[in-house]
């Protein structure tokens, strides 16, 4: 689900998916939802620094093409490394 990963030496690979992290894929949600629909999006964990920077970074996007409102959530999962992930739950105007 994160939008890169680590190549062998270190480096930053960006994979597929990180077009779903864009300002371009919110716009398209935004454009296909109803009057108050809502859209629900992983927001990974807050236990990492870098994950957090991200979820801000995520909403802020979000909040910019148009969402009326985006808040953060937390579900808490024993599959998960850390036991915990997030997603923010974001509502178009309307």
């Amino acid at each position: 689900s994160d939008p890169f990963t680590w190549g062998e030496d270190g480096s930053i690979v960006e994979l597929p998916s990180s077009v779903l992290y864009t300002e371009e894929h919110f716009e398209e949600i935004h454009r296909v939802l109803g009057d108050g629909g809502v859209f629900n999006f992983q927001a990974e964990t807050f236990h990492i620094p870098a994950d957090v920077k991200g979820i801000c970074h995520w909403r802020s996007r979000i909040l910019n093409v148009g969402f009326e409102s985006s808040r953060y959530g937390s579900l808490y999962i024993s599959s998960y490394p850390l036991g915990q992930i997030g997603f923010l739950l974001s509502k178009k105007k309307g």
